[in-house]
């Protein structure tokens, strides 16, 4: 494929596109890679093997109602990005014909056409038209499918943060206000919230080590994209641009989410781990408190290589970058 045409700057007009292309492709290439596989199952399952396990057993309604919640939370989260991902789709389709009805400029939404084709004859038209729909399709379907399962791993960080400060809420009120000889129960109550912190600590760094590549290129290549097409929008005349920009733009966003939604579960977590009547504990389980709040307190993230951690600080830093293009002109 190559584009339709024949300046030098218009035939680069495809690499914004290389941002969502390249990791996209990855993930599919990690889904069905047979090792690869069993760590996405691991981890999609990991809430309903971690966390919701002791449902059944666990007779408090605040604990339910945790679940419950976590379930409604997966369902608006996966809404959300969905409709940001088709929004931004919807966008990108629109600035060809705006193109085209103030410019009587031929734009594809990909810029690129068949061999052997061209967008004079009316043959030349009908195929490149049916090619950039199959495109779009297979990229959206594929790109939908990445965020739902993205959706789901976020829900699992949410999930097991509520649930491990649900019980810490509730070993406070033992601790506080013991009925008895509670010392054993206290202790296995403690024994437990530290494992599910272990477990979810587990659980980023998996999440990490499987999604290091997207992790480590991603943003990199979508600042790019984004920095690109802004400037064949500027420089180029191509006006379809500003719908690539804004897709790409969007798809960082979706990205530095995940890495948000841990930043904000560990800083939840220690802000819990603070509120513990930790003095009226054992010497015992005051050591252990101490080590897992030191540990919380520089707990597990996901970052961008060895570059910065994957957050909405990292994203918000990144932005004013994104338009220096503009200075320039």
């Amino acid at each position: 494929m190559w584009y339709y045409k024949d300046t030098l700057i218009t035939g680069f007009l495809v690499t914004p596109l290389f941002g969502i292309v390249i990791p996209s492709a990855l993930c599919y290439i990690l889904v069905i890679f047979p090792m690869k596989k069993k760590a996405y199952q691991s981890l999609a399952f990991f809430a309903g093997d971690k966390i919701y396990t002791n449902r059944d057993q666990n007779e408090s309604p605040a604990y339910i109602q945790v679940c419950d919640e976590s379930a409604v939370k997966l369902l608006k989260s996966t809404s959300t990005t969905l409709g940001i991902v088709l929004f931004s789709m919807i966008i990108l389709l629109i600035f060809p014909p705006y193109a085209f009805i103030t410019k009587n400029d031929i734009q594809l939404p990909i810029p690129v056409i068949l061999p052997f084709t061209d967008l004079e004859s009316k043959n030349g038209i009908t195929l490149n038209m049916a090619n950039q729909v199959f495109i779009v399709l297979i990229g959206a379907t594929g790109n939908i499918g990445i965020e739902i399962i993205t959706c789901i791993l976020k829900n699992n960080v949410w999930a097991s943060t509520v649930v491990i400060c649900y019980s810490i809420d509730e070993i406070s009120e033992f601790i506080e206000h013991p009925e008895g000889d509670m010392k054993r129960f206290i202790d296995l109550k403690f024994r437990n919230i530290l494992i599910q912190v272990q477990d979810l600590d587990r659980f980023i760094l998996g999440l990490s080590q499987l999604y290091y590549w997207k992790f480590f290129l991603q943003p990199i290549m979508l600042t790019f994209s984004v920095s690109f097409a802004i400037f064949f929008y500027l420089y180029g005349d191509w006006t379809s641009g500003l719908g690539t920009a804004f897709l790409t733009y969007t798809q960082l966003y979706i990205l530095c989410d995940i890495g948000n939604e841990v930043d904000l579960a560990n800083k939840m977590l220690v802000l819990k781990f603070q509120k513990m009547p930790w003095h009226l504990m054992s010497k015992e389980n005051q050591l252990r408190y101490a080590h897992m709040l030191n540990r919380l307190q520089n707990g597990a993230v996901l970052r961008i290589g060895p570059f910065a951690e994957l957050n909405f600080e990292t994203f918000s830093d990144d932005k004013p970058n994104l338009f220096r293009f503009d200075d320039a002109g």
